[in-house]
């Protein structure tokens, strides 16, 4: 009786697929390059500090930003966010009052210093208890930014329920259901 792998039956070293019974399986040997696949460049030559060792590239007309500068900034995108959702807010609003511009644009002017003001006071808050009772430093203003971020959000959904045609789908919506 004959083996169904091999084709004789007595040499079980090379299977047989059942598709194609001359098919050979092997492995190849790949030659690597011996350049990189991404070739350096010069176009941007490594410059020394003078305040220090640390190497940095050159950039025309770019400053690099200063450490208190770079830590004030991380976390930016929640204060944007906040900011978009309360312009998109307000911008409902202003258009709901048909024409009088005056008391919309100085709501926003006061979300804005209020806004302004409460990230101050964060910080603040921060480099108080923080550095001061803790005596540990801080490494970026992403709590700040979250809850100013917050704020400017519910000023956006507090300006979008005041809009009349807003309010009345709400009043509408919990009368009827």
């Amino acid at each position: 009786m004959q083996d169904p792998v091999s084709p004789a039956g007595n040499d079980a070293t090379q299977p047989i697929s059942p598709a194609r019974p001359d098919t050979i399986y092997a492995r190849a040997s790949v030659r690597v390059p011996a350049t990189p696949l991404r070739q350096a460049t010069d176009e941007y030559p490594l410059v020394h500090d003078p305040r220090g060792d640390v190497a940095h590239p050159h950039i025309p007309g770019f400053r690099q930003p200063s450490p208190g500068a770079r830590r004030l900034s991380l976390g930016w995108g929640w204060s944007f966010t906040g900011y978009l959702l309360m312009f998109i807010g307000w911008g409902v609003w202003a258009a709901s009052v048909r024409g009088q511009m005056v008391i919309p644009l100085i709501d926003l002017g006061i979300v804005t210093v209020v806004a302004v003001g409460l990230f101050a006071v964060c910080r603040l808050f921060g480099r108080v208890v923080w550095e001061g009772t803790f005596n540990r430093p801080r490494r970026s203003a992403r709590l700040a930014h979250a809850l100013t971020g917050l704020f400017l959000t519910a000023a956006g959904i507090g300006f979008l329920a005041h809009t009349v045609w807003i309010a009345d789908a709400i009043t509408w919506i919990k009368t009827n259901f």
